[in-house]
């Protein structure tokens, strides 16, 4: 089964990921917690290197994806750009401190589908991206976020 740009559009932008995570101000208090709007957020991919979004093997990695609100729109660009679902997903990866944030980021990636959990099992996980060693390859991407690319 292929997956569609219609398909992964209509899922990634769903109400259901607008209402799962709190963006109340209790919550930007207590836990530090801003989204991202997606008009912004399609500004400034629109000002990246285009090969992230044609090149497969690029991987991208936001060290802290809250519900992958960015890292689902360089999916959708990604596929914008001729690349398929099941390509582009291999090389996202996200890192959030929030097992909640991390639950939701799986369940979006994945489309919801069973077939593609584990490869979101394996790139988005719960982890303080400030102490993870193995990530200090990735060099930041200039996005005013903290988007990252591997060097």
């Amino acid at each position: 089964m292929t997956v569609s740009l219609d398909q992964v559009k209509t899922w990634m932008r769903g109400e259901e990921f607008d209402i799962t995570l709190s963006r109340t101000k209790e919550s930007r208090t207590l836990k530090q917690e801003f989204f991202t709007p997606t008009d912004y957020i399609e500004e400034k991919l629109n000002l990246m290197n285009p090969e992230i979004f044609s090149d497969p093997t690029v991987p991208v990695l936001d060290n802290m994806m809250g519900s992958c609100q960015i890292l689902s729109e360089v999916l959708i660009k990604r596929m914008e750009n001729g690349l398929s679902y099941e390509d582009s997903i291999q090389t996202l990866f996200g890192l959030d401190l929030s097992f909640d944030n991390v639950t939701v980021s799986r369940r979006r990636m994945s489309l919801g589908e069973e077939k593609f959990q584990e490869i979101c099992e394996k790139n988005f996980q719960q982890a303080d991206a400030l102490r993870i060693e193995s990530f200090t390859r990735f060099k930041p991407v200039n996005f005013g976020n903290n988007l990252f690319t591997i060097e």
